[in-house]
């Protein structure tokens, strides 16, 4: 039985998430369009192409040590060869002994092209201290 695109967008997302947490930020190139653009958090800037929205992750991971992350199953709304995603997700981290508590929502714009589902563009929305 073939997946269905809402199957298909949410393993790829698995894959993302799984990639970030082993390290393997390599494997991430894959699953972002050639023209992928990711808005930082606050619309602070923006990082443009494969390579350097993969640097966002490797720049995250290079000082942040992440004690936890919990994720939601994201929410997938369908228009043909697009798609947007949202998931609410709650993070612990370490940065030179300081722990940090997070959570928030992760925006994904989607698009399929020849037969597969890649990342277009993303933001993240950090949601108000308690």
């Amino acid at each position: 039985m073939a997946e269905t695109a809402a199957q298909q967008i949410r393993a790829l997302l698995a894959s993302l998430t799984a990639s970030w947490r082993k390290g393997r930020t390599q494997d991430i190139a894959e699953m972002l369009h050639p023209s992928v653009v990711f808005v930082r958090p606050g619309f602070a800037g923006r990082a443009e192409g494969r390579a350097a929205c993969v640097a966002t992750y490797d720049e995250f991971l290079k000082v942040a040590l992440v004690l936890r992350f919990d994720e939601s199953e994201p929410s997938i709304d369908l228009f043909n060869d697009s798609a947007v995603a949202t998931r609410r997700w709650e993070m612990a981290w370490e940065v030179g002994g300081q722990r940090s508590e997070e959570s928030g929502h992760d925006i994904y714009v989607l698009v399929r092209e020849g037969g597969r589902w890649l990342i277009a563009w993303r933001t993240l929305v950090s949601a108000p201290p308690p």
